[in-house]
């Protein structure tokens, strides 16, 4: 349970410290190496901010990809919908 607190905690760090400062690029690349130790919400999350992220590069077809994924749509449903339409 501690390891997940830690890697939550990294998730939420990276949003705070570059995708809430308009580095979406770095953004993507922290996100991403991340997420092959993540899980459930926390991978959604990751998923969801990699997405946004991706459509302010204006990169609009992965993040389609991003914001479809199944936990990306069962933790964030409604954005997830508001962002795939």
């Amino acid at each position: 349970a501690v390891q997940d607190e830690a890697q939550s905690s990294d998730t939420d760090e990276i949003i705070e410290r570059l995708y809430k400062r308009g580095d979406y690029k770095q953004t993507v690349t922290e996100l991403s190496r991340l997420i092959p130790s993540l899980e459930g919400k926390d991978a959604a999350k990751a998923r969801y901010y990699i997405g946004r992220s991706l459509i302010e590069l204006k990169k609009y077809r992965q993040a389609a990809g991003y914001l479809s994924d199944e936990g990306v749509r069962k933790y964030y449903p409604r954005e997830a919908d508001f962002w795939r339409d």
